[in-house]
């Protein structure tokens, strides 16, 4: 299934225990199946370190779509070529509109990723899901809430997640929205 976002190469490189996330407008009909975050050097959390990430709707308020946590005995699968760590959600079907996914948590023993600091290693791969996707910039905040300073493109790791194009159909989905109503 497509990723959002994967960072192969990638060590942490940021003490930064904030909010970092993404913006992202859909443009077509997807459903977000799991949550991850970067797992630097394509481990786990260290012990006593706890990372969330939050996915939810940009609007007036904000509406939590999903969310994961990664703990040391609760890392979730670690794909350590892709530096990524994921869980499964309630499917999310995100419909036209603009969102935010962002990660939190990450400390002096486990660091995020900030292309702008020394000794960045690989600059994180980015996908649009076939064009579902219009990627925003990365963004960084001052607490644990959805974070709302521009970063700039594609410089930050901590979130991510794993989506299929279109509407799943089953029990359980989280539906946020319906096509032709505007936001």
């Amino acid at each position: 299934m497509p990723t959002l976002r994967t960072y192969a190469g990638s060590n942490g490189n940021h003490t930064f225990s904030n909010a970092i996330g993404i913006y992202f407008t859909v443009n077509s009909i997807i459903t977000v199946t799991d949550l991850g975050a970067f797992a630097p050097g394509g481990a786990g959390p260290a012990s006593g370190v706890t990372i969330t990430t939050n996915l939810v709707l940009r609007s007036a308020s904000t509406t939590l779509l999903g969310q994961a946590t990664f703990t040391n005995a609760s890392p979730g699968t670690v794909d350590s070529t892709n530096r990524i760590m994921t869980k499964s959600i309630t499917p999310a079907i995100l419909v036209p509109g603009n969102y935010c996914v962002w990660s939190f948590g990450y400390s002096a023993t486990y660091q995020a990723y900030n292309s702008g600091q020394p000794s960045p290693g690989s600059a994180p791969s980015t996908s649009t899901l076939s064009g579902a996707l219009t990627i925003g910039n990365d963004y960084f905040g001052a607490s644990t809430i959805m974070p709302d300073q521009d970063g700039g493109a594609s410089k930050f790791g901590g979130p991510t997640f794993i989506a299929n194009l279109g509407a799943l159909v089953g029990a359980g989905a989280v539906n946020v929205g319906c096509i032709g109503i505007g936001f």
